[in-house]
């Protein structure tokens, strides 16, 4: 499989009190999802600005096959209504194999 990425960004539809209720915001989005497990989230600071970080693994369905896939994501508010979200996605045994690879990349992450 090797590892994707992927960027989704988009107006935040409700009134957002500052990067701590986004990160739950996000968080709770995610632990929504009946096929996440292993959810874990923590705030870090990047280059391009304060961010919540959510790992978790994935199952998904597909004609009758199932997989699992390991996903790392980075979100950011920007301007107080502008979700911006980073999502790296592997097989759960590559995640070890990309962690340098998509923490480069997060940290390579800069907004003008």
């Amino acid at each position: 499989m090797g590892a994707m990425g992927h960027l989704v960004t988009g107006r935040v539809r409700i009134a957002v009190d500052g990067d701590h209720f986004h990160a739950q915001a996000l968080q709770r989005e995610i632990s929504s999802l009946s096929s996440v497990s292993n959810l874990s989230a923590t705030r870090v600071k990047l280059p391009g600005g304060e961010a919540v970080r959510l790992s978790y693994n994935l199952r998904l369905v597909s004609h009758g096959t199932v997989g699992h896939t390991a996903t790392l994501q980075y979100g950011f508010l920007r301007n107080g209504n502008r979700s911006v979200v980073f999502t790296y996605t592997t097989l759960p045994a590559e995640a070890s194999a990309y962690a340098g690879v998509f923490a480069t990349s997060a940290r390579s992450i800069r907004f003008g």
